[in-house]
């Protein structure tokens, strides 16, 4: 994997835990205001997010394990 690939992995991930939504400045702040937490989409954006997070922990993984 490329630094620049795992860059926007992360984004993507910090994109969908809803991690930079508290900042003004931000896009996804404005997005993700106008979505409602009852709507079902919501179910599905957390259930990804949980994947990508497992995904990365096993990428990262495997990275510590050729370096060793």
């Amino acid at each position: 994997m490329t630094r620049r690939l795992t860059q926007d992995i992360a984004a993507f991930y910090r994109l969908l835990g809803l991690r930079d939504v508290h900042d003004p400045d931000r896009l996804e702040s404005a997005y993700f205001s106008e979505m409602h937490p009852t709507h079902p989409s919501v179910d599905n954006i957390c259930l990804l997010t949980d994947l990508l997070k497992d995904l990365l922990n096993d990428i990262e993984r495997a990275g510590h394990k050729r370096t060793q």
